[in-house]
């Protein structure tokens, strides 16, 4: 995993964060972590969007006229199901 140094937190930031890791009863590393990980994680609106644009590429790279084979059979095709 990736790390990074953060410098030049307020210390009202870091007192929250120890207040806060003392509550859950964990670190203030892993409450700043979490603090971290919650915004950057995709929102349901994003997630559904990257989905539209595979669906549509998927769309796209059909060829028409010709028959395509569902992933799953392939998949269990090559497992030799």
């Amino acid at each position: 995993m990736a790390q990074i140094l953060v410098r030049q937190i307020d210390d009202a930031t870091i007192t929250r964060l120890e207040t806060l890791a003392r509550e859950r009863k964990t670190s203030v590393e892993s409450a700043a972590r979490e603090a971290i990980h919650q915004p950057a994680q995709l929102t349901v609106a994003e997630k559904l969007e990257i989905v539209r644009k595979m669906q549509e590429w998927s769309r796209r790279a059909q060829v028409p006229g010709v028959p395509q084979t569902p992933g799953i059979d392939l998949i269990r095709e090559g497992r030799g199901e």
